[in-house]
């Protein structure tokens, strides 16, 4: 039994120094792609959605890894740590938030005691403190109200921005009418980010800005939904046996979904994406083509001749209820009429 032990253990501690080793290389590779610029080949806005797009990384997290990847050149001793598994990918993300050359050394080895939340809140803390003090000063007296009157005709601005008057190209006016479909934090971050980075905000930087947010947003949205519905699927199909039973509730389901969360409605069916980038519209169509692949499996399970046609009538008696949730101001709810109306989906 101690001789397995010990050969477990030391077999575990040689996979975790790979995958330290291997993380190093990853991250140097990231820094390359980010000098040479090739993931624009891939029609991704920047690399952190390019890490995204391939490997399914989040947003938060491939920027994290994108800064710590431009920041280990400089830190010999933490790339090293890395590179034998002495920290984690984890740690030596935050550590290189706020590490330098002079005192490597010792934070290396304070970081080998500590977990990563700690090395986060001091990377948090040494964050806060090099904002300078107009910024912040700015950043008080700055803020932003918009209001909609006239019964929605009409689109109202107010705003108080210490340091925007230089940068802007365009007129409270012009920028009032461009903030439509922005929530309030959106519009905020949007002027925060070019008035502390320089940027003039004229239309074609508010016109795309406001394009990435938006579909920052929807991506997120997708991603939930995505989530939500195919953790109940699969919990259907587990505790189910029965074929034609488990499509009736995945189509319930997916119903009930949508009238839970009717924000999201317009999302799922494309009418928020009208305009925006057709990779929105192409994801959310996967969605769908994924859904009735599961109905699909579930009606071959119970043996059902017309499987195929039979799903695919199942997935556009989904989609038509979400519409006409929709277009009724969600009043007219998904659900209602889905028991007696099974019996002729699956006659």
């Amino acid at each position: 039994m101690d001789e397995d032990r010990e050969r477990l253990l030391t077999e575990i501690d040689a996979a975790h120094t790979a995958l330290g080793a291997a993380h190093r290389r990853f991250l140097r590779l990231i820094s390359q792609m980010q000098r040479t610029g090739i993931w624009q080949d891939d029609g991704a806005r920047d690399l952190a959605q390019w890490l995204w797009m391939r490997y399914g990384m989040s947003d938060w997290k491939a920027r994290r890894w994108i800064e710590a990847a431009d920041a280990l050149p400089t830190l010999p001793r933490t790339s090293e740590a890395l590179d034998r598994g002495e920290l984690g990918i984890d740690k030596v993300v935050e550590l290189t938030r706020f590490a330098e050359f002079d005192d490597e050394d010792a934070l290396v080895r304070w970081a080998r005691g500590v977990s990563s939340g700690a090395i986060r809140r001091i990377g948090d803390l040494r964050a806060r403190e090099t904002i300078q003090e107009e910024t912040v000063v700015a950043e008080r007296d700055r803020w932003l109200e918009y209001r909609y009157a006239d019964g929605g005709r009409r689109f109202r601005l107010d705003a108080e921005l210490p340091g925007f008057t230089p940068l802007a190209k365009l007129p409270l006016e012009s920028l009032a009418k461009k903030a439509v479909g922005l929530t309030r934090v959106n519009l905020r971050n949007l002027v925060t980010f070019a008035v502390q980075n320089g940027k003039p905000i004229d239309s074609d930087y508010f016109t795309r800005t406001k394009r990435e947010l938006i579909e920052k947003e929807c991506y997120g949205l997708i991603e939930f939904i995505e989530s939500s519905v195919f953790t109940l699927a699969n919990k259907i199909t587990a505790d189910e046996p029965d074929g034609r039973k488990q499509a009736a509730k995945l189509v319930e389901m997916l119903l009930a979904f949508a009238e839970k969360n009717a924000g999201m409605v317009r999302v799922m069916t494309g009418d928020a994406l009208v305009g925006e980038h057709e990779r929105l519209q192409a994801r959310m169509n996967q969605f769908f083509d994924r859904f009735e692949s599961t109905l699909k499996q579930a009606l071959r399970a119970a043996a059902d001749s017309d499987a195929a046609a039979r799903a695919s009538a199942l997935l556009r008696y989904a989609l038509g209820a979400l519409h006409q949730f929709a277009k009724s101001g969600f009043a007219k709810k998904p659900t209602e009429g889905y028991a007696a109306q099974r019996g002729m989906l699956f006659a």
